[in-house]
């Protein structure tokens, strides 16, 4: 374990929960990134050294951030998630919790960051009419525009809803991607009505030991730069005046076999923050228990192919295999292409590289390896080698 010492005490980014600048360093990630991308890939892991937040150090800012998501952040299966019934029976039961909280179908309910408005429909189909969407993206809310629910360009720091105030303010699985929330929390006070609402759900980082399948460091992705736990998640809302109305964690495995513990939690405006200040370092415990524990990027597969040099063919560019890429054996292999189906990231480069078409994965010879990105469809990509008649080595990276 390392720590910040003299003046590197003091970070690019101060603790977005209590704004203390002194953290200590617990690890590094390298994610290598799609060039052009406007974020940086190098970011530390830092726990408050005030109230035990867990987060990431980065050089990046919020303008990096926002065009990260509004033209740089290639996600396809995000869009696709609407077909799964899990998600359907997730989001029914969200609405649910909504109602338990005191959220009726009168209310004027807007979903920041509604993506291609999965929950805002299901609001709809429930009885809620009164509701808006803001979103970064343009194709999203341009795909919005073919139902009734109406949807504008904005974002968490200015949301374009007039003078109108709003009675519910939803905020789900972007709090963990927001750089500082301060700026976020004064947008709410700015437009919420005095006894409104807010509801976040993020995913809860007390979880991430849970699964017996899946190393908690598998859940500190590149772009989930908080890993909040209910204790900070409540502290952040209380400091501000809000109270507590419900919360609970619920699990979320959209096709993935990727179960995500999130959390979620109904504020309500209250009065004047400046409650009593959190000091909870048990999470910050937990993640120093995990560092020692075998790396999560070590893979003997992997390292075989990057002893034995035969030419490694990359299929699928999940921010997860980036992080593969950036931190295993994998950066080390004779990596010959990368592949997508998605062709937005068929017009990029990685590492320099252009990315193909799977079709050129039907020429390769048995002397090749393919490895198979992190992703819903590395089942089906696999049938797919096997009929093309692929008879190498494939490595499926988890």
């Amino acid at each position: 374990m390392m720590e910040r010492m003299n003046l590197n005490d003091f970070t690019h980014r101060p603790c977005p929960v209590c704004s203390s600048g002194l953290s200590e360093q617990l690890t590094h990630l390298s994610f290598p990134l799609f060039d052009g991308t406007p974020i940086a890939g190098e970011m530390d892991v830092l726990s408050c050294r005030a109230c035990g937040f867990i987060f990431y150090d980065t050089p990046s800012t919020g303008t990096d951030f926002d065009d990260f998501y509004r033209d740089h952040y290639h996600v396809r299966s995000y869009a696709l998630r609407d077909n799964h019934g899990a998600e359907s029976a997730y989001l029914a039961e969200t609405v649910d919790i909504l109602r338990r909280g005191g959220v009726d179908p009168e209310s004027y309910v807007v979903d920041v960051g509604c993506g291609p408005g999965h929950f805002l429909r299901r609001l709809h189909e429930a009885g809620f009419r009164d509701l808006m969407g803001v979103e970064l993206c343009e194709d999203y809310v341009r795909e919005m525009a073919q139902c009734a629910i109406p949807a504008r360009l904005g974002s968490a720091l200015s949301l374009p809803l007039g003078e109108r105030l709003a009675d519910c303010l939803i905020y789900k699985n972007i709090f963990e991607h927001f750089l500082d929330f301060n700026a976020v929390l004064d947008e709410i006070e700015a437009r919420l009505a005095p006894d409104g609402a807010v509801f976040i759900e993020v995913p809860d980082a007390s979880r991430y030991a849970d699964f017996s399948d899946y190393a908690p460091l598998s859940y500190f992705t590149l772009e989930h730069i908080n890993h909040f736990d209910p204790i900070h998640l409540q502290a952040l809302f209380s400091r501000r005046g809000y109270e507590l109305m419900l919360s609970g964690t619920r699990m979320l495995d959209i096709a993935e076999r990727y179960p995500i513990p999130i959390q979620h939690a109904l504020f309500r405006r209250q009065g004047a923050g400046g409650g009593q200040e959190i000091k909870d370092f048990t999470l910050a415990a937990c993640v120093q228990t995990w560092l020692p524990s075998p790396a999560y990027f070590m893979s003997a597969e992997l390292e075989a192919l990057r002893d034995s040099r035969v030419p490694v063919h990359v299929w699928g560019l999940s921010y997860r295999t980036l992080s593969w890429l950036g931190m295993s054996a994998l950066k080390d292999c004779e990596i010959r292409h990368f592949v997508d189906a998605d062709p937005r990231k068929q017009a990029l480069t990685l590492m320099g590289r252009p990315i193909r078409s799977p079709d050129i994965l039907q020429d390769i010879g048995a002397d090749e390896a393919v490895v198979i990105g992190v992703g819903p469809s590395s089942p089906s990509m696999r049938l797919m080698l096997e009929a093309w008649g692929f008879s190498g080595n494939v490595v499926v990276l988890h």
